[in-house]
């Protein structure tokens, strides 16, 4: 494409032009083979189309509010190294549980990533405990000791 074929259009004629709207076509030959579509059904062909994929998750993602790692008190420590050793006498059973734990940002495009977090919930059934690895595993999350906040045992 030459130079000569390109038509420019300054900012205020294109504003002109957008303010007419769509083209009218009425009872011609144009209108009848082609029917206006309603905005709804326009959005849903072009949807598919979005010309920024994944920009609203990143977008909401930076409006996560996360915080500092709560510190653990001792009383907290004790209770949940009473509810470890309870799940690693009976991880065979498959109990269920309740765990809530500390997860650090790892959105490298966040300012929080690797310094602040946000508390997590995980329930369902222990699958695993290791104690040389220090970590717990619940439906599949694998939670460090460390970052266990929480842990509910549901008897049953």
């Amino acid at each position: 494409m030459n130079e000569e074929s390109v038509i420019m259009l300054s900012e205020e004629e294109y504003a002109r032009l957008a303010k007419r709207g769509r083209p009218q076509h009425r009872g011609d030959y144009f209108s009848l083979r082609h029917p206006q579509m309603s905005t709804a059904r326009r959005a849903k062909i072009f949807a598919p189309f979005a010309a920024l994929k994944g920009f609203a998750e990143e977008v909401s993602s930076q409006d996560a509010v996360y915080e500092m790692r709560p510190p653990l008190d001792e009383d907290t420590v004790r209770k949940l190294d009473e509810q470890l050793r309870r799940l690693y006498e009976t991880v065979r059973f498959h109990l269920e549980a309740e765990a809530v734990f500390f997860q650090v940002c790892d959105d490298p495009h966040h300012a929080a990533c690797g310094r602040l977090g946000s508390r997590e919930t995980v329930r369902g059934f222990v699958q695993e405990i290791s104690i040389p690895h220090q970590y717990l595993r619940i439906s599949g999350q694998i939670i460090a000791f460390a970052d266990l906040l929480e842990i509910r045992i549901k008897d049953r």
